[in-house]
């Protein structure tokens, strides 16, 4: 990969702090630029991706995938509901009968 040399400016009271950083991490300066400069672009490239999603979303969920996220909270409930009744059924039990129980639910999942 090419590199090339950028001449930059910036105020004394931030290379302090940039000096602080690099000797604390025991890397250089050019390397610390390129790791900032690497996550501001994945940032960037984040926000795009979101700002896309949203566009395409903006005029709100079709018939079908209505229903289909209808489907998926009506899952979560029954999962968040099984998983409720687990564990009242789990207090105060030995750990063989947290066994069967556990085997029982397994079969009923099954």
């Amino acid at each position: 990969m090419a590199k090339i040399n950028a001449d930059i400016l910036i105020q004394d009271s931030f290379y302090e702090q940039i000096s602080a950083l690099v000797e604390e991490m025991q890397i250089s300066e050019s390397e610390l630029f390129t790791i900032a400069i690497e996550e501001y672009l994945q940032r960037d490239r984040n926000r795009k991706l979101l700002q896309s999603i949203n566009k395409a979303y903006e005029d709100g969920l079709d018939g079908s995938e209505s229903a289909m996220l209808e489907g998926m909270r009506r899952h979560q409930r029954q999962v968040i509901e099984e998983l409720q009744f687990v564990k009242e059924t789990f207090i105060g039990l030995t750990w063989e009968n947290q066994l069967v129980l556990n085997l029982g639910i397994f079969v009923r999942m099954l």
